[in-house]
C-alpha cells in the first residue's frame, strides 16, 4: 500500500522518516491516481469533484466531510456502499479511523460497489451532458 499526500501547507516531512510507500508532492493528477490500478482505496474530504471522480472511476473510499456540500455529497455517495463516511470528529479516535481503513482496503464489497455505480453510470440511458443540453434546448424553445 503506498499513500500520497499534497504538501501545499508545509515542507516537514519528518514524521515520515523512514516510510517508503509515503510519497510527497505539491500536486498530484488526481484523476489519474484515480484511474491507477494500484490503488486500493481514496481518503477525501468529499468535495463535488472527487465525489464524481470516485464515482465514475469505481473506486472505494473513505469520506470524511469538513463542511458544506462536503456533508451531503459523502452521504449521497456513501449510500450505495461503496465508501466509507467518517465524522471529522472521529479523526483523533485512532480505532475509529483504523477500523475504516480495515474495511475498506480488506472487505471486497466496497470494491465491488464502487465498480457497479461505474458500471451503472457508464451506462446512464442519458448521460448527464445530453440531459443539460435537452434542457437547455426545451428552455430556449
Amino acid at each position: 500500500m503506498s499513500l500520497s499526500f499534497g504538501n501545499n501547507e508545509t515542507e516537514e516531512v519528518e514524521f515520515a522518516a523512514g516510510a517508503e510507500n509515503i510519497v510527497f508532492s505539491k500536486w498530484v493528477p488526481q484523476t489519474a491516481l484515480l484511474a491507477d490500478s494500484r490503488l486500493s482505496a481514496f481518503l477525501t474530504h468529499g468535495g463535488l469533484g472527487s465525489v464524481n471522480e470516485l464515482s465514475y472511476m469505481g473506486k472505494p473510499s473513505i469520506l470524511c466531510p469538513l463542511f458544506g456540500d462536503q456533508l451531503r455529497n459523502a452521504k449521497m455517495l456513501a449510500r450505495h456502499n461503496g465508501s466509507i463516511e467518517i465524522s471529522k470528529f472521529d479523526l483523533p479516535n485512532f480505532a475509529n479511523l483504523r477500523s475504516a481503513l480495515h474495511r475498506i482496503l480488506f472487505d471486497e464489497s466496497y470494491q465491488r460497489n464502487a465498480e457497479n455505480l461505474a458500471k451503472r453510470l457508464e451506462k446512464q440511458p442519458f448521460k448527464p451532458k445530453e440531459m443539460l443540453v435537452r434542457h437547455f434546448e426545451f428552455g430556449a424553445e
